[in-house]
């Protein structure tokens, strides 16, 4: 959503009730609890091909498998990027789980037995794309269905277009292949 001319934004809020009334083997199991949580997006366009975008979710505590209670848990992310060659090509700079929260803890206490858990994954990364907008970017006239994959060939050394006409079923073979 447009914010201003060079900002957007995303909000998502949500919030719900989980009741859980039962029993599990000889045990009574009564539990209510609010849960919510939400997710931000915004973006902002700096200038000179230059943009940058920031984002976050967040879970409040809530009950998982009906007998673990899980603390509140979140991630924010960041990310810039470069238009270049006229903006044909793509620069990204990202990292993920900035503050390092995007990892669980819960604790059970159901039936004597008290358990603690945690758990954690590769949540903070940082990352770098390029990616290049080849050829023309307007169609004259529609042209025969092709598929394309890249491929490197050990003789080559270098990255060739691997193309296979459906229509006609040839496959071209780059001179430095036998």
């Amino acid at each position: 959503t447009p914010i201003k001319k060079w900002w957007n934004g995303y909000i998502n809020l949500w919030c719900s009730y989980q009741m859980f009334d039962g029993k599990i083997g000889n045990n009574n199991l009564k539990l209510d609890i609010p849960l919510y949580g939400g997710f931000v997006q915004q973006s902002f366009t700096i200038g000179k091909g230059y943009s940058a975008e920031v984002s976050g979710w967040f879970g409040g505590p809530g009950i998982w498998g009906g007998t673990w209670r899980t603390e509140a848990m979140g991630s924010m992310d960041m990310g810039f990027q470069k238009q270049l060659m006229h903006d044909k090509a793509t620069l990204k700079l990202s990292f993920t789980d900035i503050f390092n929260t995007g990892n669980w803890r819960s604790t059970n206490n159901f039936g004597g037995v008290h358990i603690k858990g945690a758990g954690n994954w590769e949540t903070r990364t940082a990352r770098i794309n390029f990616s290049w907008r080849f050829g023309s970017s307007t169609v004259k006239k529609p042209l025969p269905l092709t598929i394309m994959s890249l491929s490197l060939p050990v003789d080559c050394g270098l990255p060739w277009v691997w193309m296979r006409s459906i229509a006609t079923g040839r496959t071209p073979v780059p001179s430095c292949m036998p």
